[in-house]
């Protein structure tokens, strides 16, 4: 559990420099003229703008749990970042269709 949590650990880093990155196209979301009254546009814009501080949030608490050695819990923080990324890219394939 200790090498799963630190390998989460890890990989939350990554998603973390890549949430700041996923912000870039919810500028372009409303460009189309009448795309500002489309409700799954605004889900999807604030599921992105969500994104870096779900983020943020997974890894400070998975590290924090893990200096201290509650691995079960920093386990569970660690899978936090990438269960969202996960959803906000099936949200993304859904809403775009």
């Amino acid at each position: 559990m200790k090498i799963l949590s630190l390998l989460l650990n890890v990989l939350d880093v990554g998603i973390l420099a890549a949430s700041v990155v996923s912000l870039l196209p919810t500028v372009m979301m409303f460009d189309a003229p009448g795309s500002e009254t489309k409700k799954n546009l605004w889900f999807l814009a604030g599921v992105f703008v969500l994104f870096p501080f779900v983020a943020t949030a997974g890894a400070v608490v998975s590290w924090s749990k893990w200096i201290t050695g509650d691995f079960e819990t920093a386990l569970k923080g660690g899978v936090v970042s990438p269960v969202y990324a996960a959803s906000a890219a099936f949200c993304l394939t859904r809403i775009l269709k």
